[in-house]
């Protein structure tokens, strides 16, 4: 097994590589390890990832962000091609991003788990990503260019409201609709729209959320609009009524209702004490 390191593959002003692979190219090292960090997501088709001394398949948006010293393998699964951006790192810019972010790092990055963190990324999310790559693969490999590819990264993969990514016990499909329910065209839609999202009936997905996560769509529903509205109310001069159409409300009163129970106070006093 090969042990790869970062000095031997970069000069001292370089502060990441990227690189968009296919599987057709016979560029793939085999297994191996390494002393920097990486992060790689497929872009199409379908590959087996060796990693830790188990066999994943991975298809178009999975994500996985792999640790120094894990041990992987990707390949063919012999049934499709495929193709894969990975960005390798310094071991160096990740542990001080663990000690400047220990709670979101340790979601991502922690070092307890068998397996490193995976995630399955939204068409739309996986564009978005694309395009990400492209822009930081065409500019000056600083760190200040890393890092703000890696948080942006993280942020969509970590959505303020429900921290479910980290957690392995909820499935992939639910971890994420919950990240596309922080979207105001979904949480509009109330817990309809969450279901529709998931790709389930409403029944299935109320069982599901109270399983895994001990809430029901309709607080998860609640929280991403009262969010949303905590946002608007600090951040624009918004009139409460509209912000209440934002959120998904035909009525403001019930509007005021929610936001009073979730926060304890009423939106204008709540604006008034973010100024």
């Amino acid at each position: 097994m090969k042990h790869l390191r970062w000095k031997e593959r970069s000069s001292p002003n370089e502060w990441f590589h990227i690189v968009r692979v296919s599987g057709s190219q016979n560029v793939l090292p085999g297994l191996h390890t390494h002393d920097y960090a990486e992060v790689f997501w497929v872009n199409d088709g379908c590959c087996c990832h060796t990693i830790n001394g188990q066999d994943e398949i991975l298809g178009a948006g999975d994500l996985i962000f792999i640790r120094p010293g894990d041990r992987h393998l990707v390949r063919g699964n012999g049934r499709s091609g495929f193709s894969f951006t990975n960005l390798a790192f310094p071991a160096a810019v990740l542990e001080d991003l663990r000690q400047r972010y220990a709670e979101e790092m340790g979601h991502l990055y922690g070092a307890a788990e068998k397996l490193p963190f995976r995630e399955r990324l939204p068409e739309h999310r996986l564009r978005e990503l694309e395009q990400s790559a492209l822009d930081l693969a065409s500019a000056p490999q600083t760190r200040l260019r890393l890092e703000q590819f890696l948080c942006s990264l993280f942020l969509a993969v970590l959505p303020g409201a429900v921290q479910v990514a980290g957690n392995r016990s909820v499935p992939a499909w639910l971890r994420q609709a919950c990240m596309r329910l922080q979207e105001p065209d979904v949480f509009r839609g109330g817990v309809r729209g969450f279901a529709r999202v998931a790709g389930c009936c409403s029944e299935h997905l109320a069982r599901c959320t109270r399983r895994h996560m001990g809430q029901t769509p309709h607080e998860l529903v609640t929280d991403a609009r009262m969010r949303f509205a905590a946002r608007l109310l600090t951040m624009t001069s918004q009139a409460v009524t509209a912000i209440s159409h934002e959120c998904g409300y035909a009525h403001p009163g019930r509007f005021y209702a929610a936001f009073s129970r979730h926060f304890g106070t009423s939106p204008l006093r709540y604006r008034r004490a973010a100024v």
